[in-house]
């Protein structure tokens, strides 16, 4: 039986290759996708997911999600200006999956969209979260349990718990937490089991020059692996560590977790994670396989 999964996405370079390796996996059941304000804003980064599912060949529902963090202040809080840029233009995939249009757009809000997702299927459902948490904050605030109760779990990728951030300005925060850490506070403290994966257990997967080089040279024939392999080649400290495809990895293949703490966090305003004695059911991934991620990876290049 397929794992069932919905996916809430800013839509980064790093993004597009766990999903496209997701979609790409005979035992995974993608039930919708919503976007978020993060790497792009929610409309561009639907466009782009809707050209690049049309190239792979799949047909998954897409809905555009929040604009902005759940408070308007943090609108400030933003990634790097070139890094938006070259997740929201993706010029260096046009060849493969042309210019993304102007999507027709779900007529549902994307709030109705998650909760018929999956709040109308009898079993619960695994959401994997790539971005800001501020669609997955307003959905719970909404629907409160009637949401929740049919959560399996949440895979979130985010955080820096035991080890530096990546905010260039403090280095305490991790971008999808500091974007909008209201929302991060409100889910991890929802009650939901969550198995979080951070930047303490991504810089096992770093994405080094040494793994670039080797891709380069292999000659993907599946439409998948040719758009992993331009995504890897085009990273120009994009990503520095393979970020959401270590998040998406785990659920097609959890012998690549090597060790896990159980703990309880909140995310103060700057969006730095700290521990609490909250008995939250985090499960905080700390250490993963590099070597059993590169070896998933190559699979799906090949």
């Amino acid at each position: 039986m397929k794992q069932k999964i919905f996916i809430d996405t800013d839509c980064g370079m790093d993004d597009i290759i766990a999903i496209s390796m997701l979609a790409s996996d005979e035992n995974i059941l993608i039930k919708g996708i919503t976007t978020v304000r993060g790497l792009t804003d929610p409309s561009t980064g639907m466009n782009n997911l809707e050209a690049i599912l049309k190239f792979l060949g799949k047909k998954i529902n897409i809905s555009a999600g929040s604009k902005y963090p759940l408070k308007l202040v943090r609108r400030k809080n933003m990634f790097p200006k070139q890094d938006i840029i070259n997740s929201s233009k993706l010029s260096f995939l046009t060849e493969l999956i042309g210019n993304s249009k102007k999507s027709q757009g779900k007529s549902d809000k994307f709030n109705k969209f998650i909760y018929r997702a999956i709040c109308e299927d009898k079993k619960k459902t695994t959401i994997l979260c790539l971005g800001p948490l501020t669609n997955i904050a307003k959905v719970i605030n909404q629907y409160g349990s009637k949401f929740t109760k049919k959560i399996d779990k949440l895979v979130i990728m985010g955080g820096a718990v035991f080890t530096p951030g990546n905010v260039s300005l403090s280095k305490k925060a991790e971008y999808n937490f500091y974007l909008d850490p209201e929302a991060a506070r409100m889910v991890l403290q929802s009650g939901i089991p969550i198995i979080l994966v951070p930047i303490d257990s991504a810089k096992f997967v770093p994405a080094t020059k040494y793994l670039k080089d080797k891709i380069s040279r292999k000659k993907p024939k599946m439409k998948t692996g040719k758009l992993i392999q331009k995504i890897i080649v085009a990273n120009r400290k994009d990503f520095q560590f393979f970020y959401d495809p270590l998040a998406a990895s785990i659920l097609i293949d959890p012998k690549i977790i090597l060790d896990t703490k159980q703990i309880g966090l909140t995310v103060n305003s700057q969006g730095q994670s700290l521990t609490t004695k909250r008995s939250d059911k985090i499960n905080l991934i700390t250490k993963v396989s590099r070597n059993k991620f590169n070896a998933l990876l190559y699979r799906k290049l090949e």
